[in-house]
């Protein structure tokens, strides 16, 4: 799986693959020059998509100005909507979509493809991969998965869904975590509030590089205790630290088929998408100047400054992931939509 997170290619060698003749670079060129292009944010943090979409700009041929958008709603599927339906397939609209909206058609019964497709996006790339935490406060009555297994503890969760419930469902149904889901919190802060005032024991889905940047004197300061990472693959900070992974505790292979189709999106964790009917040297342009932004000094200065997590996967890597994971089979979807209830 690590190849799907680097860049298998030179950003020559992905030009030349990619765009082919001459006069298609050109034409692009003359498209872009003079024109604006509309950047939709789906998500609710916009810190990404604004820092991304002032310096790609410099990267697509004829350099048009940028103009933001913001359309946050159900977790982005307002905005995958909005661009499935209503953007023009020209190459001047894209949209910064959450993991969630992608896999929602699949993994969600009440989400149909007749609202959108996400396997007819064009994948642009994703700038980050991520890895969830579970944590509990240091007086909880467990603090390890082990003693999890087997003493109650209260986990808060959002009152509208998304991943801090849905990892507390999985890591209940597939491993047998006596966890007490507790779904009534407005977010992640209020989640954290009841937590410090003794309302919940922990909470899980809170992304390690998020934590990290927006509240590691928890970690630092041992008021909490990391229970499990939840990702594709182990994060070597956090395994060199002790925390072990869920895949130390899955052992049943249809389990681990349902958690790893889960954990697929985690790889996309900051995805920018063109909407369908993008003609294709628009798509080779944006992904190009998308790859290129990624390696930008001045955008990796400011992406520190803010303190965003970097890691970026090329569009036709996404692309492929997600295509991959639609292919999934019938009765390990089913296990997935079934380890997320309750």
């Amino acid at each position: 799986m690590a190849g799907i997170r680097t860049f298998t290619a030179s950003v020559l060698t992905y030009v030349a693959a990619s765009v082919t003749p001459a006069l298609a670079e050109i034409d692009v060129t003359e498209f872009y020059t003079g024109k604006t292009l509309t950047f939709i944010i789906g998500t609710e943090s916009a810190s990404y998509a604004r820092t991304i979409g002032r310096h790609l700009v410099k990267y697509i041929p004829g350099n048009p100005s940028i103009t933001f958008q913001s359309m946050v709603g159900q977790r982005s599927r307002k905005a995958a909507i909005a661009l499935y339906h209503m953007a023009p397939g020209d190459g001047l609209t894209i949209a910064a979509l959450s993991p969630d909206a992608i896999m929602a058609p699949l993994i969600d019964p009440f989400v149909k493809k007749q609202k959108f497709d996400p396997l007819k996006f064009h994948y642009l790339g994703s700038a980050s991969s991520s890895v969830f935490v579970c944590m509990v406060d240091r007086e909880a009555p467990a603090t390890t998965f082990e003693q999890a297994l087997k003493h109650p503890l209260i986990m808060g969760a959002s009152e509208s869904g998304g991943v801090t419930r849905d990892s507390v469902l999985i890591l209940k149904n597939l491993l047998g975590a006596n966890f007490r889901l507790v779904a009534r919190y407005r977010d992640r802060a209020q989640i954290l509030e009841a937590l410090q005032h003794g309302e919940v024991h922990g909470l899980c889905g809170y992304s390690w590089s998020e934590l990290k940047r927006q509240r590691f004197d928890l970690v630092a300061d041992k008021k909490v205790t990391l229970l499990l990472q939840f990702g594709l693959d182990a994060n070597k900070e956090l395994t060199k630290q002790g925390v072990p992974t869920i895949w130390d505790y899955v052992k049943d292979p249809r389990d681990r088929a349902a958690l790893g189709m889960l954990a697929s999106s985690m790889v996309f964790a900051r995805p920018f998408a063109a909407p369908p009917g993008t003609p294709r040297a628009q798509v080779n342009a944006l992904r190009v100047a998308f790859e290129r932004t990624m390696r930008d000094v001045d955008f990796r200065s400011d992406a520190h400054k803010n303190q965003l997590n970097i890691t970026p996967t090329t569009g036709e890597a996404v692309q492929r992931l997600i295509q991959k994971v639609y292919k999934t089979p019938a009765d390990v979807v089913k296990r997935a939509r079934a380890a997320r209830e309750g």
